[in-house]
């Protein structure tokens, strides 16, 4: 849940946008950017101490991707880009200028991969 929607603020389009920089983060690194809690104040309590989850340095992803969740999981919702924005990033218009076999032929890598 995005920091605003913690706080009680209303729902709105960065909202979504929070949510989808912590799927990628977790798709890209495989973890939670955030320790696991049950407890709705704890969870609050760590979006709100912690850090903001950055991938920079982070030897296993570009550093286009990292800049996309860094801008995508911004604690100040009126600092992160809109979807409009972010459909301009680097780290999208490198996957749309591609051909569509080389999508195919990118996911095929991970078909055979047990989670």
């Amino acid at each position: 849940m995005s920091p605003e929607r913690l706080d009680s603020k209303e729902y709105g389009y960065p909202s979504d946008i929070w949510s989808l920089g912590v799927v990628v983060y977790e798709m890209a690194v495989g973890v939670h950017p955030y320790p696991t809690s049950n407890n709705p104040i704890e969870v609050q309590q760590l979006i709100h101490s912690y850090a903001e989850p950055s991938l920079v340095g982070c030897a296993s992803v570009t550093q286009e991707l990292a800049h996309f969740v860094q801008c995508c999981l911004q604690k100040d919702m009126t600092k992160r880009l809109s979807a409009g924005q972010l459909l301009q990033h680097p780290f999208i218009r490198f996957f749309n200028d591609q051909p569509t076999d080389n999508h195919i032929a990118w996911l095929n890598q991970y078909k055979d991969w047990q989670f």
